[in-house]
């Protein structure tokens, strides 16, 4: 694959991950049915928190821009990516391993 609008690879990549992690997030909140959140207190202490949505509220964010978009650039940009991991194995990996860093 070559550039993209001045887009290389890598770069194509980052933006699958970011957006995919977008639509994992989402996709969390409708299996729960609401958000959870966890603050980690000390070692020992773990406060959990979730805050409930009604069938509404999710039909709402399903209409939201933002999750639409996030669904399309990723129907657009998958077989891009599957492209690039059969062409260049290892370069998602490379990519998606950066993203681990920053979680540690």
């Amino acid at each position: 694959m070559g550039n993209f609008h001045n887009l290389d690879n890598e770069e194509v990549i980052f933006i699958y991950i970011t957006n995919k992690k977008f639509l994992d997030n989402y996709d969390k909140l409708f299996q729960l049915g609401g958000v959870e959140s966890v603050l980690d207190i000390s070692e020992t202490t773990l406060i959990s928190t979730f805050k409930e949505f009604s069938e509404q509220d999710l039909l709402d964010i399903i209409e939201e821009p933002h999750y639409k978009y996030c669904q399309v650039v990723d129907e657009k940009l998958t077989p891009i990516i599957e492209l690039i991991r059969e062409s260049i194995p290892g370069l998602y990996e490379k990519v998606e391993e950066s993203f681990k860093k920053q979680e540690e």
